[in-house]
């Protein structure tokens, strides 16, 4: 179930089985994607990677390599690098300096903005709005 405005969503799933129901609630606040400058275009999907650890992190997305300096966006998300795209399904994979592999998978749905972290004890992804 999904209801929302202008301002944003909450999507309400229900899942279970004859013994537990699961509910997942996400809440999208559109409003303040907008005000922070984190805002995908209409129609697109937001992805901002960010490097919290103290090396150099080389990132795979959508085909595209980026280069991640130590700390990049770290302290303010703004610093961190943006990439926008289709709604999809979509492979992060991080390699670091010292050799450090990881992969995670993002759900891109249009009008959100997540997040691709790299530290050096782990690495996420997360929606962010």
């Amino acid at each position: 179930m999904v209801f929302g405005n202008a301002d944003g969503m909450v999507d309400v799933t229900l899942s279970g089985d004859s013994t537990t129901t699961t509910i997942a609630l996400t809440v999208q606040n559109n409003a303040a994607a907008k005000a922070d400058k984190m805002a995908a275009t209409p129609g697109k999907g937001l992805v901002l990677m960010g490097n919290l650890s103290q090396e150099v992190v080389e990132v795979s997305l959508a085909g595209k390599k980026f280069v991640l300096n130590a700390e990049q966006g770290a302290k303010d998300p703004k610093d961190s690098t943006r990439v926008e795209l289709a709604p999809g399904s979509y492979k992060v994979e991080w390699k670091s300096k010292s050799g450090k592999t990881a992969t995670e998978l993002i759900e891109l749905t249009e009008n959100t903005t997540w997040g691709a972290l790299y530290d050096s004890g782990f690495q996420t992804v997360l929606r962010l709005y």
